[in-house]
């Protein structure tokens, strides 16, 4: 598998050829892991924030989530993808803290560090 890190927070699982799974993390892949976990933002905020107080499942969840958006955003009908699918992302990927999950999570996060070096606008 490759992954390719796009802009705005989007990325592709290349898995052959002919096939690609696409995903996106955003405030909807946000609202969406919150609602599964039953976390409020500062808990996603903060578990987010250290990693070591991440579950397998937060992992799982967090891929299932940002690849349901593009899903049903460009509205390819009922979501077929599971956990069991989200773990093999994941083993492909090298496993958790492997090269390729630490450049996933920091794009996920890109824009945060982004706008923290941005002069601030006010209208």
């Amino acid at each position: 598998m490759e992954l390719v890190l796009l802009p705005r927070k989007e990325f592709e699982f290349i898995l052959s050829p002919t096939e690609k799974i696409e995903g996106k993390h955003g405030t909807w892949s946000t609202k969406r892991l919150c609602d599964k976990k039953g976390w409020s933002i500062l808990e996603f905020m903060v578990r987010f924030s250290d990693t070591e107080k991440l579950t397998l499942d937060d992992m799982c969840q967090l891929l299932l989530c940002a690849v349901e958006y593009k899903w049903r955003k460009d509205k390819k009908g009922s979501f077929p993808y599971t956990d069991i699918d989200a773990c093999e992302w994941l083993e492909e990927m090298g496993g958790f803290g492997s090269e390729d999950w630490n450049k996933l999570l920091n794009h996920f996060a890109s824009d945060l560090e982004e706008k923290k070096n941005q002069p601030e606008t006010v209208s």
